[in-house]
């Protein structure tokens, strides 16, 4: 699997997270079978968001996230696609989503 890295293209500024929140992530794999992983929330916008995983995800496909964001754990179910991946020097991989939902109803 290709990784990339894109241009910086936010609209909105990104929120940083001062404290750890983990991020249910829900796909099909290649095969067409129900995967679930956990995530690290690494910051987001109001046009998705950035995590940190153990393996990285194809670039393109549809995920669904449910969790919640940042110091006031506010809830998020919305559906996302991967929009970049990096592989960290640690091994694991950071990915860049952007929501599908233009309304995920995200604390503002």
């Amino acid at each position: 699997m290709s990784t990339t890295q894109t241009d910086q293209r936010r609209r909105t500024s990104r929120r940083k997270v001062s404290a750890t929140s983990v991020i249910r992530v829900e796909f099909k794999d290649g095969m067409g079978n129900p995967r679930n992983i956990t995530a690290d929330l690494m910051d987001w916008s109001e046009q998705g968001l950035s995590l940190t995983l153990v393996a990285p995800i194809e670039l393109g496909t549809t995920i669904h996230l449910r969790g919640k964001l940042a110091d006031d754990r506010l809830p998020i179910s919305c559906p996302a696609t991967i929009a970049w991946c990096t592989e960290n020097l640690n091994g694991g991989f950071r990915v860049g989503l952007e929501f599908t939902d233009r309304q995920p109803h995200l604390p503002t």
